[in-house]
């Protein structure tokens, strides 16, 4: 009598399969086959193929505490191209294994607000990745438990930044191209200070000295366009003295600034 009612009244209406499931839906020799929807007593609901009754093809898994699943199933296992929201509120879409992120795929972390893009292996992201922030995007192997990496940084503005970084900052050895045509080279400290750097004006001055908050900051030589040198002290950004000038005939003399 219940596989009687199975057949006729299943794909219509609500069928208590068990103590803990109800089932509406396409059958086959008495087990879900076709297109269906599982009801689970703890509110956890599926929605999708089935196989000789598994969950088979694609269907969507949707549980009570906030993860869902909408993707690919193969023999009642999370297997193939999927979109995964999870409880904390972040998401995955991307390639899944026995319900691991498996391949490649995206992960947005709703905590940090980052993406991660790489290629996945049982849930751990392995080599070459891209992690998007909210005005740049990294592009290197994954950094190391401490923040640190080699990558190149690609910023909003246009600009690219290539060379050590820690906690997605500029830190280490590196080389910043600004969208201006402006660059600086050297070695970097937490953004914004550069040691024994180099930097390259747009009008083909040179500088080369150290940088507190990307400004000259201690002994700084200068060299213009035209040829001529000189050196000089500078506070933060203000030259407090100009050491010694050369022009383009060689000749150098000294002046001070007060």
């Amino acid at each position: 009598m219940k596989s009687i009612i199975r057949y006729l009244l299943g794909s219509l209406y609500w069928v208590n399969y068990s103590n803990t499931l109800s089932y509406k839906g396409s059958w086959r020799k008495g087990v879900f086959h076709g297109f269906g929807e599982l009801k689970y007593k703890n509110g956890t609901t599926y929605k999708g193929l089935f196989e000789a009754g598994s969950k088979h093809g694609y269907g969507s898994l949707i549980s009570t505490n906030g993860y869902q699943y909408h993707g690919d199933w193969f023999r009642g296992q999370k297997n193939g191209n999927a979109k995964v929201n999870y409880k904390d509120g972040s998401t995955y879409e991307g390639y899944v294994k026995d319900g691991l992120r498996h391949g490649l795929g995206k992960f947005k972390d709703a905590q940090s607000g980052l993406e991660l893009i790489g290629n996945w292996a049982s849930d751990v992201l392995k080599g070459e990745v891209q992690i998007i922030g909210s005005h740049w995007v990294f592009s290197g192997p994954l950094p190391t438990n401490e923040g640190e990496a080699l990558a190149k940084m690609e910023y909003d503005d246009g600009s690219i930044y290539r060379g050590g970084i820690k906690d997605f900052m500029r830190h280490g050895e590196g080389k910043m191209q600004y969208a201006s045509g402006e660059s600086i080279k050297g070695k970097w400290q937490k953004d914004q200070h550069v040691f024994n750097a180099t930097k390259f004006d747009k009008d083909g001055t040179t500088w080369t000295g150290n940088f507190v908050n990307l400004k000259p900051h201690g002994y700084m030589r200068v060299s213009l366009a035209s040829g001529n040198t000189y050196d000089g002290v500078w506070d933060k950004g203000s030259m407090l003295r100009t050491l010694h000038l050369k022009n383009r005939s060689k000749s150098s003399f000294n002046i001070h600034v007060h």
